[in-house]
């Protein structure tokens, strides 16, 4: 996989954590701004599709003009380089998996739209399509080994119903679930029995069913499902827990179905759409990440609240979209993880593995998707690649803090000092001359601090003073 992001939440475990590679973000920049039409209101996904050696992008977008649903493939240097409608239900939050399917050596595109499943070449064709016996599909599609062939299965949920379907299309199982199940399934070995097993939430349960679809357990939480389950590890232990958020609190399941914990109320509000996993502070335990209203939670892996950080108020979802969700990466090179989560008035958060915030990136209109953590031009640094509502798909890069802003620090100062003492010196003359150059200098200062935090190049920052 190296640093791709492949599946909703990185992978069939839905742990939303990038480990593969670091980033330099002491000073985020803007590599490059692909501009797409309609809302991007899905996660990117990233991975050498066509095989030349770089990663692309893929968003799916929602055009409210016409009501046209599209998926973009975007390269490593910002370019469309096709484009599909109708392939993807973006408007109901689904995002495509990737994977090769066939183990031929060349990664396919799964997606789902209305009561169909596609499977999409990296160059854009349709390879095949696969007809559910249900009105529309409701969750992002799920790749992985589920009967341990060698091959890869698809699961993708429908209205009220499950599909298994094999990698040339042929529907393999299914299963009826009362209600319908509108968070992606996950898939890994809970048992450490050498076989896959299938989890699933409907309504207030969830359900953990063998490779060939017949349930195994069944655990109902006190509150309905508001997250897709993550899987994780425990030190010296085998087998997985499931974690899935219920309302404004989160559940831990042993694998057999048991709840271990119920975590303390998170917020005002559910937690939104997906939760993030890994041992941010490496202390050898686990630790989760959940974001519910405009507060970001750690916690244990026993339950636990370690900290919190309340981003700017007006932090609310909109539409049926629930949200944004925390993803987590070593994005600054300081062997730690950051935490990265964006809000709808455009900002990026990178907030620390103790709860302090180290930087915010801020772009011009609502982010309306989880963001994610990849290498997309293969130079061994992470870059975090997100989408907007106004239909831009943003890459930004990490680079130290530039001299520049040090050097412009001290220049101001030294302004600011020699200012009185010449005046004295030299006398009202010299005072007039100041006071017709100060306005000048004032904005030169202004131009050059607002370029901190900025992607504008000094040049950019330097015209003339009156334009």
């Amino acid at each position: 996989m190296g640093s791709d992001w492949m599946m909703f939440q990185y992978n069939a475990s839905h742990v939303g954590c990038q480990l593969d590679g670091v980033g330099h973000f002491e000073y985020p920049r803007v590599l490059w701004v692909c501009r797409v039409g309609g809302f991007v209101v899905t996660q990117p996904l990233v991975a050498d599709l066509n095989g030349d050696g770089t990663r692309e992008v893929l968003v799916c977008t929602w055009n409210l003009t016409n009501f046209s649903k599209s998926i973009y493939c975007i390269s490593a240097e910002g370019q469309v380089l096709w484009q599909h409608q109708d392939l993807v239900d973006a408007a109901r939050g689904i995002v495509p998996a990737i994977s090769d399917l066939n183990a031929d050596g060349n990664l396919e595109i799964v997606t789902a739209y209305d009561n169909r499943v596609y499977c999409v070449s990296g160059s854009g064709n349709v390879l095949w399509n696969c007809t559910l016996n249900v009105t529309f599909t409701t969750a992002s599609p799920v790749v992985g080994d589920v009967n341990v062939d060698g091959l890869q299965e698809i699961l993708v949920g429908g209205y009220r119903r499950l599909y298994c379907i094999d990698s040339k299309g042929v529907i393999l199982w299914w299963l009826n679930m009362w209600i319908e199940a509108r968070d992606c399934p996950a898939l890994g070995d809970i048992n450490n029995d050498g076989i896959p097993e299938v989890l699933v939430t409907s309504g207030c349960n969830v359900l953990c069913l063998d490779s060939k679809g017949h349930l195994k357990w069944n655990s109902t939480l006190p509150y309905k499902a508001s997250t897709t389950p993550a899987l994780i590890g425990q030190k010296h232990r085998g087998s997985l827990d499931v974690i899935v958020g219920c309302g404004r609190r989160i559940c831990c399941l042993n694998a057999s179905g048991y709840v271990t914990w119920i975590s303390p109320e998170l917020g005002d509000f559910s937690i939104s759409r997906a939760l993030a996993a890994a041992d941010i502070d490496h202390d050898g335990n686990i630790e989760l990440l959940a974001v519910t209203d405009d507060i970001v939670f750690c916690l244990s892996v026993n339950g636990t609240i370690r900290w919190s950080y309340t981003l700017p108020r007006v932090f609310r979802f909109e539409t049926e979209f629930k949200g944004t969700a925390p993803v987590v990466a070593d994005v600054n090179n300081d062997t730690l993880l950051e935490v990265l989560v964006g809000d709808t008035r455009g900002h990026i958060f990178c907030i620390g593995s103790d709860g302090t915030l180290l930087w915010s990136f801020k772009v011009e209109s609502s982010i309306m998707a989880p963001p994610s953590v990849a290498d997309i031009n293969g130079d061994g640094i992470l870059e975090v690649i997100f989408g907007t509502k106004d239909g831009s798909v943003y890459c930004l890069h990490g680079t130290p803090k530039p001299l520049w802003l040090y050097l412009t620090s001290g220049l101001t100062r030294l302004f600011s000092q020699l200012k009185g003492t010449i005046a004295v010196l030299l006398g009202s003359s010299c005072v007039a001359v100041l006071l017709v150059a100060l306005p000048f200098v004032v904005e030169l200062r202004r131009r050059l601090t607002a370029a901190q935090g900025s992607h504008l190049s000094l040049y950019e920052r330097l015209r003339p003073l009156g334009s």
